[in-house]
């Protein structure tokens, strides 16, 4: 048995219930799949599978299953699928551009603490330089 909604609609079903009609026990359903779809052109995937089920047990008996979604609600959101995986994707290239940003301002941290250190260790260098230039003169000049 199928049922079509129409097009462009859809449901998950939490719940779904048989009843049996015929008189012989025999006839009672025991194994069956119950699946879905999400449009003609797809194919069809299971939501439900029953083997050896004697949830119905006579004539006109009445029984109610879970329906588990979690697979169904993968399939059938597949339009939200791909607006996440794109949301994911622009997350992923904000972290990926502040990750960046963080690698520059440490590098340009870096360049700044290396102009410090030389503009504080150049003139010591200088007057290292100069002493030891009039030392050597001194030790010269000694001779």
């Amino acid at each position: 048995m199928a049922v079509d909604i129409g097009e462009g609609r859809r449901f998950l079903p939490n719940y779904y219930a048989l009843r049996h009609g015929g008189s012989k026990a025999e006839s009672i359903l025991r194994s069956w799949n119950l699946e879905g779809r999400n449009s003609a052109d797809e194919s069809w995937f299971v939501l439900r599978t029953h083997r050896n089920d004697s949830s119905l047990s006579g004539h006109h008996s009445v029984s109610c299953w879970i329906v588990d979604n979690k697979f169904a609600a993968r399939r059938h959101s597949g339009d939200k699928s791909a607006k996440v995986m794109l949301m994911l994707v622009m997350v992923l290239v904000l972290l990926l551009v502040a990750l960046l940003v963080v690698l520059l301002l440490v590098l340009l941290l870096l360049v700044l603490l290396l102009l410090v250190l030389l503009l504080l260790v150049l003139p010591l260098l200088v007057l290292l330089l100069a002493l030891t230039l009039s030392f050597t003169r001194s030790l010269g000049a000694g001779l």
